[in-house]
């Protein structure tokens, strides 16, 4: 035995790296000692939630995590995919409030897109990410991508899903696409020809020139927002 924990014969404290049952994310280490037959896996789930989802959860939100159609609801088999939406517009879809639900894939599919598509940001906080946007592109010699800077503002701000490129299977430009059709319709404005955009973006490479291009872009977002 060490520090109360029984040890395992052959793996001693026979360590696994806890993560949380949401998103998956590294806690720290479980030590399991001898209360498992074998060797301890390398990761392990015992139902704890990180600090990220936690804080999400007690903002308001509801995780709902897609699973297989038919799968066991005490143990689902999960497809990887998940969100986090608003508690009140959880209750809309579920009939009740939750803080983690479990989905099957089919009704995932059809209904958390378009309710993520139109409910993901209110008005202000789509303001609020259009001015972080335009704060981050000033602040840089070069500017950057608005989208890259519209995905970094996301991530950095909102307890929507940390990854929206890898969670939703989307790239950047489904994701402006799908949840910011303001600036979806500034590509009428784009100084590249169609063919160069995934290689130089929609108004060219990243410089001081460019730069204001996409400040400019970015106000006038702001302007129709406010």
């Amino acid at each position: 035995m060490k520090d109360g924990i029984t040890l395992h014969p052959e793996h001693g404290l026979n360590p696994s790296i806890e993560v949380c049952m949401i998103c998956g994310e590294e806690m720290g280490i479980a030590l399991l000692g001898n209360n498992i037959k074998g060797q301890a896996p390398h990761h392990i789930c015992t139902g704890e939630i990180c600090d990220n989802c936690k804080k999400t959860i007690d903002d308001g939100g509801c995780f709902i995590i897609e699973v297989e159609d038919g799968s066991d609801q005490k143990n689902p088999y999960r497809t990887g995919r998940y969100c986090a939406i608003k508690k009140e517009a959880a209750k809309k879809i579920l009939g009740q409030e939750h803080s983690v639900v479990y989905m099957e894939k089919s009704a995932y599919s059809q209904i958390i897109p378009q309710k993520i598509k139109k409910d993901m940001f209110t008005k202000e906080e789509r303001l609020f990410i259009w001015k972080k946007v335009y704060e981050e592109i000033e602040r840089l010699e070069d500017g950057n991508y608005i989208c890259v800077m519209l995905r970094k503002i996301v991530f950095k701000f909102f307890s929507t899903p940390k990854k929206i490129e890898s969670f939703y299977g989307l790239y950047l430009d489904k994701m402006v696409k799908t949840y910011f059709p303001e600036l979806e319709e500034k590509k009428s404005m784009a100084t590249e020809p169609e063919e160069e955009w995934r290689i130089y973006g929609w108004f060219g490479c990243i410089s001081p020139e460019t730069k204001e291009v996409r400040l400019n872009i970015v106000k006038d977002i702001i302007k129709e927002l406010e």
